[in-house]
């Protein structure tokens, strides 16, 4: 019968038509998976720096604390010099955290509406086609 391979190519033409679209969609999908795993990664880098803050801020209280009951000598100020020091780079690489943290999540969150408008745009204008062309090939069949 002439009608199986006029269907077969009016069939592989519509799921063509759908495929493609569905695949760019889907390569879409996996970058925005990274881009907010990449936010994810710097929101620890962030709260582990955070962590690193207030462990340096109570030491540095402990030996404040000890320091006080103790006649001062040398060591113990350049230990406290030293944990000073020490949190200070560490508030530094806080804040670069921080900082660095809120220029990555604007920008992912950006590009997230960005694609969920562009995505919903192109998946509906994806699916119309394909509806149509199953309308035609059934329009021709019936």
């Amino acid at each position: 019968s002439t009608l199986a391979p006029v269907a077969g190519d009016a069939v592989e033409s519509a799921v063509h038509k759908l495929e493609e679209p569905l695949s760019d969609h889907v390569r879409m999908l996996h970058a925005v998976r990274a881009a907010l795993q990449k936010r994810h990664d710097r929101r620890l880098t962030y709260t582990t720096a955070l962590g690193t803050v207030t462990a340096r801020q109570s030491g540095l209280n402990k030996m404040r604390g000890g320091a006080s009951s103790q006649p001062s000598n040398a060591g113990a100020q350049m230990r406290a010099y030293d944990a000073e020091l020490s949190l200070r780079r560490a508030q530094e690489a806080a804040e670069a955290a921080r900082r660095d943290y809120e220029d990555v999540s604007k920008r992912v969150l950006r590009e997230v509406d960005r694609f969920k408008a562009e995505q919903a745009s192109n998946l509906r204008a994806t699916l119309a086609e394909f509806c149509r062309a199953m309308a035609e090939y059934h329009a021709r069949m019936g």
